[in-house]
């Protein structure tokens, strides 16, 4: 018998910098087969595992966890084919040190099973942690209990006593201690003991409902002599102070945010009128130049107040710098009267700046309504094209514009009290200068305003006077897309997508936009009360549209006829026309306009005329109906000479260019004769016999 030894070895967990081993040994127990009712929902099961003679194909995945969060990826035995028991007896290293392990590591185990095609089942799963209760490694072979159907978690101790079974825990708990020294040891004895322990906890296993896996711990030996491994952090034990509150107090300061009484008063006297008189011929020495020169070329940031009191001081200085107005409005407090007044003041004196600077004054930054309207008329002088450039950036800047100002003019325009009176305002203020400005270059702005270098003050300031009307970012947008349909196109879709982006935004901004909108497709709107529709079978309809210029102007919508073949025929005729003109030859043809919008309907523009028959009811022949609307007292027939020859040359005109299109093949008479027959109803009928005939070409060419 060997004396106990009273020694304890050990070494620090910190000091191993080897990789975790685990033995992975058998599986003890019977797989319980899946209840008849999830047989019929997955018939698969039939297939898995748990139907195969024999043992099936397991395999145990093992990862380290820490308070539920792995520290490593998972490790997987490798395959092995079983006969009549699970048995691995296989060592695997885990991808973690020892020494990386922390206190409460818990080592979880997950069995798995084929369940089909890239499909894998879970068995159970069983945890255990790695140090026991008193911080030391677990050595030696240990019975987890797993838990069948879910994998291994901290919710799934390998660990936990199994009712009216507690002598299988029991028995390991004295292995531990005869294994750890503190028990004698008698080999003959040994021997007999443990085959018995082994025997009752095959018992025990076999009357459990649960399944056991079986791992191994390896042990840790230095020269012959077992050592146990204890939890240690180096510099674990180390004490740091730190206070429960902290050491900054916080006391109530009632002057922050609040006004400088000492730097307002300054900042008025500063921007005083006692000063206006010393600041008109103040001028900047050598540095301050350079300075005001480098806050003029620097791009749009926040002024500093010396920067601001400098460029105040020289104003006058720099009024004739176009690019230096933005930076002298930044300088304003434009919640002070008299320093607004000033300020407005001073910007009808100034050069007037580039349109690409004026876009600054439309940022939120300036909210006066004087000052963007100066940018407004800054944009004037842009030509279209420009325009273009930024029609983005200006629809977006409105909404930094007086929402109630865009009301009222929504209202003004498209009231049903003042609606006509709305149109007559707004197009009076297209005037003839503003179309001949939208296309104005650059060149010659440039040369404007860089007249008043020559010494002459005022004409900056009446042309400025002039210039800044009572117009809104708003109407300026819908004027400028009114005179140019491309700059129409452009601004409809901008104020469509951004009526859309605002529903999830501002509700009045939104409502803002769909005024602007509603605005602009009312100056290009139809005069519903004048559409009608005409007597025929597929009854097109006669539509009256508003142009920029107040007239109206009258189209024929058509459904269901294919006018791309009457686009053809009227470019033929408009190129035989634009020939013969080049040869000396008119023959006074004007065909209508012709839009087809697809393949089975489009635009015609109407033409006002008279019939046949209604001329000779009322006058009795052709010649009375021209002589009582183009009199000539001395000409030929009492009819005046320019009437007479353009309905000759147009009748003459457009039998010729029938003959040439090959749909008719007659003589003079014959033609004149078949003239005749064509005017039954209308003086435009030609054409319409034309575009017919043409159409039946067109389907016999189908065919």
């Amino acid at each position: 018998m060997n004396e106990i030894d009273d020694k304890f070895y050990y070494v620090y967990s910190s000091a191993l910098d080897h990789k975790v081993e685990i033995k992975i040994g058998t599986l003890e127990g019977k797989r319980a087969k899946p209840e008849y009712d999830k047989l019929l929902s997955d018939p698969m099961l039939k297939f898995s595992g748990l139907y195969q003679d024999g043992c099936s194909d397991l395999y145990v995945t093992c990862q380290v966890l820490c308070d539920g969060v792995p520290l490593a990826l998972p490790v997987t035995t490798s395959y092995k084919a079983f006969s009549n028991r699970w048995n691995w007896n296989e060592w695997i290293t885990l991808p973690v040190c020892y020494s990386d392990l922390p206190r409460n590591a818990i080592l979880a185990m997950s069995i798995y099973d084929c369940a089909g095609p890239g499909k894998v089942m879970v068995v159970g799963g069983t945890t255990i942690s790695l140090f026991g209760k008193h911080g030391m490694l677990r050595q030696g072979m240990f019975d987890l209990r797993v838990w069948p159907g879910v994998e291994g978690t901290e919710k799934t101790p390998g660990k936990a006593p199994d009712r009216g079974k507690e002598q299988m825990q029991r028995l390991a708990k004295l292995a531990k201690k005869h294994r750890n020294g503190h028990m004698p040891k008698v080999d003959w004895l040994d021997r007999l003991t443990f085959r018995e322990i082994e025997m009752i906890n095959e018992k025990e296993k076999r009357s459990s409902n649960y399944m056991y896996l079986m791992i191994e711990f390896p042990t840790v030996q230095i020269d012959g002599i077992s050592h146990a491994v204890v939890y240690y952090e180096q510099d674990g034990d180390e004490m740091f102070q730190f206070r429960a509150q902290g050491e900054v107090v916080t006391v109530p300061d009632y002057e922050i945010m609040q006004e400088n009484l000492v730097e307002s008063k300054q900042h008025r006297l500063a921007r005083s009128v006692r000063g206006l008189a010393p600041a008109r011929d103040a001028k900047p020495s050598a540095s301050e130049r350079d300075r005001l020169s480098a806050l003029i070329a620097a791009p749009a940031a926040p002024l500093s107040a010396d920067d601001q009191d400098l460029i105040w001081k020289y104003r006058f200085y720099l009024s004739s710098h176009r690019r230096a107005l933005t930076k002298f409005l930044e300088c304003v407090n434009w919640n002070r009267p008299g320093e607004v007044r000033q300020a407005l003041s001073m910007m009808k004196q100034w050069s007037p700046m580039d349109v690409e600077d004026a876009l600054e004054l439309l940022t939120p930054k300036f909210t006066h309504p004087a000052v963007r309207k100066y940018a407004i008329s800054r944009l004037k002088q842009a030509p279209d094209e420009d325009l273009l450039l930024y029609l983005l950036q200006l629809v977006q800047a409105l909404k930094y514009e007086n929402f109630q100002e865009i009301h009222q003019e929504y209202a003004r325009v498209c009231g049903d009290a003042g609606a006509s009176s709305g149109d007559n305002a707004l197009l009076a203020s297209v005037s003839a200068s503003e179309m001949s400005s939208s296309v104005t270059s650059h060149q010659s702005e440039d040369t404007d305003t860089h007249s008043p270098a020559d010494g002459d003050t005022s004409n900056p300031a009446s042309e400025n006077e002039q210039e800044m009307e009572e117009q809104s970012l708003a109407h300026f947008l819908i004027s400028r897309a009114c005179v140019n349909t491309v700059v129409a196109n452009y601004l409809y879709w901008y104020l469509l997508i951004e009526c859309e982006a605002s529903e999830t935004g501002r509700e009045d901004a939104r409502d803002m936009y769909l005024a602007v909108m509603k605005t602009f497709s009312h100056r290009l709107a139809r005069v519903a009360k004048k559409a009608s529709l005409f007597k025929s079978a597929l009854m097109p309809c006669k539509l009256t549209f508003l142009t920029s210029e107040g007239s109206e102007y009258e189209a024929i919508f058509k459904h269901g006829d294919d006018l791309r073949q009457d686009q053809l025929i009227l470019q033929m005729i408009t190129l035989m026309d634009k020939l013969l003109r080049r040869e000396n030859l008119d023959l006074k043809l004007t065909p209508y306009k012709v839009l087809a919008t697809s393949s089975k309907h489009g635009f015609v523009e109407f033409v006002e005329s008279v019939t046949v028959a209604e001329a000779l009811a009322s006058e009795g022949s052709i010649q009375n109906f021209l002589r009582r609307h183009n009199p000539c007292e001395g000409a030929p027939y009492g009819i005046r000479p320019e009437a007479m020859d353009t309905y000759v040359r147009s009748c003459a005109g457009y039998c010729v260019i029938t003959y040439l299109l090959g749909s008719l093949d007659l003589g003079d008479e014959e033609a004149v004769h078949y003239l005749q027959n064509l005017l039954d109803l209308s003086v435009t009928a030609v054409m319409a016999a034309l575009v017919e005939q043409f159409h039946k070409f067109a389907q016999y060419w189908r065919k």
